[in-house]
């Protein structure tokens, strides 16, 4: 599925980030209440939004602490991505508090806010919101959900 990517905060980077990095530096006891709940094999629409009929994903926020990766928000999105992917969008927060080592070992490629992005085929589980209006000149306003 296509979507583009939605970058929610401006300090924030999107990037791309393999698998592999991430089981490496996540901390598993941040992700331990997830493991304790089942992960379906969906996406939830809340994950999603439609901006004058563009597809947007937000997705999983990690910040970089005490040497691992610690989820702000979606660690479910993470773990189902993870699970169906080699290499998915992640939000990066705060990068610039993250020992650039970490930054370089972590980052597959950067991703712009709007950029298309290729997310595993799966089910949607609920409808997505559309929450765009079209401005004076085009553009879109009331963009971030």
């Amino acid at each position: 599925m296509k979507s583009k990517i939605s970058i929610t905060a401006a300090s924030d980077i999107a990037a791309l980030v393999s698998r592999r990095a991430f089981m490496n530096n996540v901390d598993p006891d941040d992700l331990a209440c997830r493991k304790s709940q089942e992960i379906n094999d969906w996406y939830h629409a809340d994950w999603f939004f439609r901006d004058n009929g563009n597809l947007f994903f937000i997705p999983p926020a990690f910040e970089f602490r005490n040497g691992h990766l610690l989820g702000i928000n979606g660690r479910h999105r993470a773990l189902l991505l993870s699970r169906h992917a080699e290499i998915f969008p992640m939000l990066l927060v705060l990068p610039m508090t993250w020992p650039q080592a970490k930054l370089q070992e972590i980052i597959y490629t950067l991703l712009a806010d709007g950029q298309v992005v290729e997310l595993p085929d799966l089910p949607m589980n609920g409808t997505i919101n559309e929450i765009g209006e079209q401005g004076a000149e085009g553009d879109a306003v009331n963009r971030a959900p």
